[in-house]
């Protein structure tokens, strides 16, 4: 901590006190305005369904779409399509934009 000096200290002092601030504000809009429809309760049930998910069967899926996503990106080609469009100058007059 000691190679931090007085800035790195200061600026670290100010992100947790700013981030402590917006948590206890973002709790207290949440307690405040409880936001979400109340009526979904009721449709939820009482919620005996106990699913159940393994690390391991988690860790599988978050490898799956990483990768998906990366061999997306990677094969894909994206290309721009140009359209013309025509300009409308008053009546029915039209012309051609180039």
């Amino acid at each position: 901590m000691g190679s931090f000096g007085r800035i790195g200290m200061r600026a670290l002092a100010y992100y947790f006190t700013t981030t402590c601030c917006a948590v206890v504000i973002g709790i207290c809009c949440v307690l405040t305005i409880h936001p979400g429809d109340p009526s979904i309760k009721g449709k939820l049930g009482a919620g005996e369904e106990d699913t159940r998910v393994l690390t391991i069967d988690a860790f599988l899926d978050l490898i799956r779409f990483v990768t998906r996503d990366f061999f997306a990106f990677v094969f894909v080609r994206m290309y721009t399509f140009v359209r013309y469009m025509h300009r409308i100058t008053g009546g029915n007059q039209a012309i051609p934009i180039r």
